[in-house]
């Protein structure tokens, strides 16, 4: 089947190439949705639907591969965020119909490779528009477990390093989640609870301290943008694997933990090479931090080993 693979720059979606190609499947061509180049913190948008830290690469990605790159800049929002969704004007999930339509019209492609492992969010939308184009989603990762998917992928030679990191403070998964509140609902529930344990004079104090208790145990079962940011898929699978042991943290980020961006992987023609980055504070709040890794300059370097035949060699670049 000839397929087009719709990419972030991340582990998943280039582990499911690497699915499809070992199906039989030919990658012919790859999609991404990036923000608009003049969007104030265009790097990061918190779409519910797409990866956009480390779009600028995406180019460089397709060279890499020496396929032809559709892209298109995201123009909706997340309007229709119920379980169900049907097509709704204004939503970003247009964005991507607009763009696979584009896809399937020059490339003649049958399926789209899709990296999704655990948000039902993100397949029922990609399913959606996948049906309107008669196109067949490819999901090869779809519910799989976390760790034998970290596991594979980095016994698979993909090369990718952390760009994204939030630190999370895991006790709210584990307390907090069947109350469904926020910090600040809890902070009027201590109070509510504390006022007939304390003297009025300790309660602020009571609040003060429980509020410090949190924001060091997040810093501490989290993932720290100092530590972490810019390490590899094999560095970070022990660590990882504690997390999740000690915390339920997801292995492979499906929690928002982290995000990454590949630099390499067998399907490379060549490998890209990070030579400056910075890091940038998304979030700077005090329970959950959010950093990411911007790439000041990249290139690609030539690799000794052979890819698969069935990627097409070409490199056209296309933006609507």
């Amino acid at each position: 089947m000839r397929v087009a693979a719709l990419i972030s720059g991340g582990k998943d979606s280039c582990y499911n190439m690497m699915q499809c190609v070992a199906a039989g499947h030919q990658i012919v061509a790859l999609a991404n949705l990036r923000p608009a180049e003049n969007q104030v913190g265009s790097d990061e948008l918190d779409s519910y639907m797409y990866q956009t830290v480390g779009h600028h690469a995406i180019d460089l990605y397709a060279e890499a591969m020496a396929l032809p790159l559709y892209r298109r800049t995201i123009r909706g929002k997340s309007v229709d965020t119920g379980p169900v969704y049907t097509k709704c004007e204004g939503d970003e999930v247009e964005d991507l119909y607009e763009l696979l339509k584009l896809v399937k019209e020059r490339e003649e492609v049958e399926g789209i490779s899709v990296g999704a492992i655990l948000s039902d969010y993100q397949r029922v939308r990609v399913e959606n528009v996948c049906k309107r184009l008669n196109l067949q989603p490819l999901a090869y990762l779809w519910q799989r477990n976390q760790e034998d998917l970290l596991q594979e992928m980095i016994s698979s030679n993909i090369q990718a390093i952390i760009i994204k990191v939030a630190a999370l403070a895991e006790l709210w998964h584990v307390i907090f989640s069947p109350w469904k509140m926020n910090f600040g609902m809890w902070d009027e529930f201590l109070l509510s609870t504390v006022v007939y344990l304390y003297p009025i004079t300790h309660i602020n104090s009571a609040v003060i301290s429980w509020n410090t208790f949190i924001r060091d145990y997040a810093h501490a079962t989290g993932l720290d943008p100092d530590k972490h940011l810019g390490k590899t898929l094999d560095q970070m699978e022990p660590y990882l694997l504690e997390l999740s042991k000690k915390y339920g943290v997801h292995v492979c980020g499906e929690g928002g933990e982290y995000e990454t961006f590949t630099l390499d992987c067998p399907l490379f023609k060549k490998k890209i090479i990070v030579d400056s980055s910075e890091v940038v504070t998304h979030s700077a709040d005090a329970f959950a931090p959010v950093a990411y890794l911007r790439f000041l300059e990249l290139h690609l370097e030539d690799k000794v080993s052979p890819v698969p035949d069935n990627c097409r060699t070409s490199n056209d670049i296309h933006n609507s």
